[in-house]
Formats: C-alpha cells, sequence, structure tokens
C-alpha cells in the first residue's frame, strides 16, 4: 500500500470512528480519546488530519456534498430528479440523527474560522449548482424570472433550512421524507 492511500485510509478509519461515536454518545460526549482508541492511531495522528473534533465533521459533510454536486457536473434533462436525488444522498451518507446534526451546526457556529469554512464550502457549492440551474433554464425545466445564482443560493438556503429545522424537532421523524416534502414544493415554484 502506498503513502497516500496509507494517509487516506487513516483519516476516513478518523472520520469512520469519529462518526459512530458521535452517532451514539452524542457530539459533546465524544471525546478526541474516544475517537482515537476506536480508529486505533494516536492522539498526534489525529490532530495531523484535524486540528479539531468539529473539523472531522466538517472535512465530512464538505467531501460528501462536493462528492454528490461533482456528479451533476455533466448532467441533461430532466435536472429535478437528478438533483433530488443527490441531496438525498448527501443526507443517507451523511447519516445524520438530530443530534448529531445539532452538533454540526454547534460546531459550524462554535468559531469564526468554522463558519468561514462553512461559507467558503457553500460558495464553492454554489458555484456548482450555478450551471445546473442555467442548463435547466435553457431546457424550459426551471423558470427564467430568477437568475440561476439566485436559484442555487435559494437551494442551499432551502437544504440547509431544513436539515436545520429538523435537527431543532420540527417536521417529520424521517429526514429524507422531510427533505423531499421540502423540495418538492420548492421544484414546483421554481418551473418554468
Amino acid at each position: 500500500m502506498g503513502r497516500e492511500e496509507k494517509k487516506r485510509q487513516t483519516k476516513l478509519a478518523i472520520t469512520n470512528a469519529a462518526f459512530k461515536l458521535f452517532s451514539e454518545n452524542g457530539y459533546e460526549s465524544t471525546k478526541v480519546e474516544d475517537i482515537v482508541k476506536l480508529a486505533g492511531v494516536s492522539k498526534g495522528t489525529f490532530f495531523n488530519y484535524f486540528p479539531t473534533k468539529e473539523a472531522v465533521i466538517e472535512d465530512f459533510e464538505r467531501i460528501s456534498i462536493y462528492s454528490e454536486a461533482e456528479k451533476l457536473m455533466n448532467i441533461t434533462s430532466p435536472v429535478v430528479p437528478k438533483l433530488l436525488s443527490s441531496l438525498i444522498n448527501i443526507v443517507h451518507n451523511l447519516n445524520y440523527t438530530r443530534s448529531l446534526r445539532r452538533a454540526t451546526l454547534m460546531a459550524t457556529l462554535s468559531s469564526a474560522n468554522n463558519l468561514n469554512n462553512h461559507l467558503d464550502n457553500m460558495n464553492n457549492l454554489r458555484a456548482l449548482l450555478i450551471p445546473i440551474f442555467k442548463h435547466g433554464q435553457e431546457t424550459g425545466e426551471f423558470t427564467q424570472k430568477l437568475s440561476p445564482e439566485t436559484l442555487a443560493d435559494l437551494t442551499i438556503q432551502m437544504f440547509i433550512g431544513v436539515l436545520t429545522h429538523w435537527c431543532l424537532g420540527g417536521g417529520e421523524d424521517d429526514l429524507i421524507t422531510q427533505l423531499m416534502m421540502s423540495f418538492d414544493v420548492f421544484f414546483k415554484g421554481i418551473s418554468s
């Protein structure tokens, strides 16, 4: 096994251990010591990959979101089913519980650095979504009353809004059901 592959596997082991413990014990109750023990790495190794416990969450969310968004780069019509499928895949891959999503929200808001990282990630996601909405407008799937930039912004706002509302106890117990209902209304509202 090459050096880069070993690094990737170590980072994945840390991430998997962290999310398993976050889901079982809650974010606040999980200590870095617990994560490294389950991952089978030293504390120093953990900090070589992640500066904080919060960074594990941020990195995993970023990778999950970008990998789905990149799959949409060569999208063909119709856009809506593929975009909805990607949103569902993101939520499925993140395997959120309400408490885990609350933890990710709190981690994002816990420092200016975390918030700036989140905003950078959302701006990068926005840049990936804009051409998708432009394509959907060109094929007549989406209204042209709103710019592709606005549609991308609204999609991100809707996604974060559903996640936040759900983690605070609102809506359906099943997050994917909540997401599908909300985006069904959203996509109908922006169709041409």
